[in-house]
């Protein structure tokens, strides 16, 4: 993958993580935001909420297309220089094994690398009962924290 589809894909995955992960907290799916261990947070909440969101809330679609944009126009915007370095983040190990991850888990879904539809992401978010997802999400959101830093 060359640097400028990772980066793509860095950005989808972190854009797509951060509203399943707001989404989950807003809608109960899970126990709390300051949850360490997000399946767990998941796992606690079953049987104590419905567990079939047909749509994700409005609002936090906002958010997302907000985030995506942002993150679009943050990397358009920067220097030479901080465009190296962000490249130079997200070629780290730790991303490569986030990548490869996603890349070798099916869960029948497009990956989230890529651009979502409000459709998949709701049957993402109906799927947290799985720990391979759970995990995928809380180190996308752990490996991406410090991204918009390279501005």
């Amino acid at each position: 993958m060359n640097d400028e589809a990772r980066l793509q894909s860095v950005m989808n995955m972190a854009a797509n993580s951060s509203v399943l992960w707001m989404t989950a907290v807003v809608t109960g799916l899970a126990g709390g935001e300051e949850a360490n261990n997000f399946y767990e947070a998941v796992k606690n909440q079953q049987g104590k909420t419905n567990r079939n969101i047909s749509a994700v809330p409005q609002e936090l679609l906002d958010i997302h297309a907000e985030s995506s944009a942002y993150m679009t126009n943050m990397i358009e915007a920067l220097s030479a220089e901080k465009r190296a370095e962000l490249i130079e983040k997200i070629n780290d190990e730790s991303y490569t094994v986030i990548l490869n991850s996603i890349s070798n888990t099916d869960f029948g879904l497009p990956k989230i690398t890529e651009r979502l539809e409000c459709e998949v992401l709701a049957k993402y978010l109906n799927m947290l009962n799985d720990q391979r997802l759970c995990e995928i999400i809380e180190s996308v959101m752990i490996a991406t924290k410090d991204l918009d830093s390279a501005e």
